[in-house]
């Protein structure tokens, strides 16, 4: 999501020789259609896709490896010890394309967010080996019925070496949230492993980048100059703001907070617009997998513009990429 900044411009005198009435004005969103078709032709390619894969899986299945065990004839025929050695590590996929589909809410307010939302995720993708090549498609509702939308594509590397998971990705996101319509492009870098997390985004509207947003009258203002009737108007605008941030995670010690993948986040973010107004401030949040596939989060913010907001998120995952099982024996399993 984008962070505007409001901004009040400076009174400006309007006049008038007669008395007029309001009529309301209707502000047309053409953006919005060619949004949704673009959102929808890329879930029906995606699914396409995963739908052909499945097909060419159950045509070219075939029978795993032989593999050589040197132990007695006994373990070598026990069933408990064929299934040990089909069972893949946990939270590893195999090879080849698929897609996973998360949805949740995000209640509350932040510096990029000012209306609870309602997102709706797709992530389309193809494993090879160490590698995981992704899209990324959301569209997002918020609970006063405007909306916005992001598609990204990027990849991740699992390195052995290190037991790190190194990852790249470009985005473009549409947001109408605010009933104004803005739009940027962002670029995020991420290193995920087993103890230690790091996040970065960088942020770059296009387009429109200011926008008004209300007009209003200066109370007390109206007077007559001569035959004219003057009155000040006081414009309300909103800016998006090029910015980036950063976190730093950790995972919690002890074994329930590892079963749980509960783990705390700090960092800090900055935004900036051509006026020269800007916005610095430090984050904290805490996420956790309460059962397989749902994750909750607690993100509280603070800075000079909004003060302290807090974001209560929870989400629901299914598809093979996003762990079956809590507790995860290395960093590759967190590819999803």
């Amino acid at each position: 999501m984008l962070a505007p900044f409001s901004r009040e411009s400076k009174s400006k005198p309007r006049r008038f020789r007669t008395s007029v009435g309001f009529a309301g004005r209707v502000e047309r969103r053409p953006w919005r259609v060619p949004l949704i078709c673009v959102l929808l032709l890329s879930a029906a390619c995606a699914l396409s896709g995963s739908l052909r894969a499945d097909d060419e899986d159950d045509e070219d299945d075939e029978a795993p490896p032989a593999r050589h065990v040197s132990a007695n004839k006994a373990s070598d025929d026990s069933p408990l010890s064929a299934a040990a050695a089909s069972k893949p590590s946990t939270g590893q996929t195999d090879d080849g394309p698929g897609v996973d589909f998360r949805g949740g809410i995000s209640y509350g307010q932040g510096p990029v967010q000012d209306r609870s939302i309602l997102p709706i995720e797709m992530f389309p993708f193809f494993m090879s080996g160490d590698s995981l090549f992704f899209s990324d498609m959301r569209f997002y509702p918020t609970i006063d019925g405007t909306f916005g939308g992001s598609l990204g594509a990027g990849c991740r590397y699992y390195s052995p070496r290190l037991d790190r998971i190194f990852g790249a990705s470009l985005w473009y996101d549409a947001d109408g949230t605010r009933d104004q319509y803005f739009q940027q492009i962002g670029l995020s870098l991420e290193s995920y492993g087993t103890w230690l997390d790091f996040r970065t985004n960088f942020y770059l509207p296009v387009g429109q980048t200011t926008q008004q947003s209300s007009s209003e009258l200066v109370t007390g203002s109206p007077r007559f100059v001569g035959e004219s009737l003057v009155y000040d108007q006081l414009n309300n605008y909103l800016a998006a703001m090029r910015g980036l941030d950063m976190e730093v995670g950790v995972q919690l010690p002890g074994s329930f907070a590892k079963e749980h993948g509960i783990r705390l986040y700090g960092g800090w973010y900055y935004y900036g617009d051509e006026q020269g107004d800007h916005i610095l401030g430090a984050s904290a949040r805490l996420q956790a997998n309460i059962a397989s596939g749902l994750d909750a989060s607690v993100q509280v913010t603070n800075d000079n513009y909004f003060d302290t907001r807090a974001i209560l998120g929870v989400s629901w995952t299914c598809g093979e990429m996003h762990m079956s099982n809590l507790a995860q024996d290395n960093a590759k399993g967190r590819m999803g």
